[in-house]
């Protein structure tokens, strides 16, 4: 599962860094929607920006490669954390789901000043990078006069 968050967001780095610790049913990397390596994993995704020129969604791709915006990502998230797996249940239902639905859309829309009000300074990026996988491919060095074939 790959979650796609704004890296430039203190509140969304300390929401990674505790997602980070907790027991998940899959594995879970984060990567922050304004680094590149969001645009190599998927070259297609298209993200939502506020006004500012901000990220104004979550996105989780789940392992199956299925996109969740919004709240539906929250509770992806939420769904494959052990702990949080029954909370994720019970907010699903429809009788939680306009209140689950508000709670996150008022987190998400405060999330920067949630950040300023608790003083959470976002992660520079190029620390944000030492979170990024390394790509899979290894690239052999060209001989003289040959092509370079792209990494799959």
């Amino acid at each position: 599962m790959t979650v796609l968050y704004d890296g430039r967001c203190g509140f969304c780095l300390r929401l990674r860094q505790w997602a980070e610790r907790q027991r998940t049913t899959v594995p879970v990397r984060f990567v922050p929607q304004q680094h590149p390596e969001a645009r190599r994993l998927f070259p297609g995704l298209v993200f939502a920006h506020d006004r500012r020129g901000r990220p104004s969604e979550l996105v989780v791709v789940d392992p199956a490669g299925r996109v969740c915006r919004d709240t539906d990502a929250y509770l992806a998230i939420l769904s494959v954390m052990r702990r949080y797996e029954q909370l994720a249940r019970q907010m699903r239902r429809p009788a939680f789901r306009p209140l689950t639905r508000r709670f996150f859309k008022l987190a998400a829309t405060q999330r920067h000043r949630l950040s300023a009000l608790l003083r959470l300074k976002p992660e520079p990026l190029e620390r944000a990078l030492r979170h990024v996988a390394e790509p899979a491919c290894v690239l052999e060095p060209v001989q003289p006069h040959t092509r370079r074939t792209p990494c799959n």
